[in-house]
């Protein structure tokens, strides 16, 4: 089948989600649902439109090397992406082949079935409030990041306002404002993050006309969207 080569490089890498997703299964027509290693983070990314479907899931054993493939035919806008004898053929359509290694599906860790994934999207009440991230909230807080050096990043809901802490206020920290309260009825609460795991979605998020972070209560996961690809990011416990 013949892809967009540049489209598809960065499927993958909001998949690959800087390292978080080492393997995964792709179904239909590229769509993923996967989970990191700590099992902290799901990453639901939707079906790439104009592709026809893949004749069956595909056992992806390293997300990374099939994107460093892609980048290395650079001299080709489109490329023709196939599967046969347990590899990925990827044509250059110029006189280059890739041939990559795949696994069985049942091999993959990272795999999640779709009825899990749905029960964890069913969690979300339907009227959780959903916030727009802005670039200056998204960069503000990366840009924070670079600066502190945080392990943790907390995020602060209160009924009239809400924040995002990076770091911690026994050292170096640094606030961002986010236009978020709590629900009806809801009193204020904290989340606690792996700062890692914050950076790393949010350098994915590139159209910030679609970003935006569903908040569903205290002790619970937040929902980082970008138009169909979604991060469900689960808090750490707390201490």
């Amino acid at each position: 089948m013949l892809v967009d080569r540049k489209r598809m490089i960065e499927h993958l890498t909001k998949i690959y989600t800087s390292n978080q997703i080492k393997e995964a299964v792709l179904t239909e027509a590229f769509s993923c649902n996967a989970l990191n290693a700590d099992g902290q983070l799901l990453i639901v990314a939707p079906s790439l439109k104009g592709i026809e479907p893949l004749p069956e899931p595909v056992g992806l054993v390293d997300v990374d090397l099939f994107i460093s493939a892609l980048k290395s035919l650079s001299s080709s806008d489109e490329v023709a992406v196939d599967f046969e004898d347990e590899r990925i053929l990827v044509d250059s359509r110029h006189g280059g082949r890739i041939r990559l290694l795949t696994a069985a599906t049942n091999l993959i860790q990272s795999a999640v079935k779709q009825e899990t994934v749905d029960k964890v999207l069913e969690t979300v009440p339907d009227k959780a409030p959903e916030v727009p991230l802005s670039q200056d909230v998204i960069k503000g807080v990366l840009d924070a990041c670079s600066l502190v050096k945080p392990e943790i990043i907390t995020l602060k809901v209160g009924k009239k306002a809400s924040e995002f802490v990076v770091g911690q206020t026994t050292g170096h920290y640094v606030e961002h404002d986010l236009p978020a309260k709590t629900a009806k009825g809801e009193q204020p609460y904290e989340l606690i993050f792996a700062a890692k795991l914050v950076i790393d979605v949010f350098r994915q998020l590139t159209d910030y006309t679609s970003t935006k972070i569903t908040l569903t209560g205290p002790d619970s996961i937040v929902v980082v969207s970008e138009g169909a690809y979604r991060y469900v990011i689960s808090p750490q416990e707390p201490a």
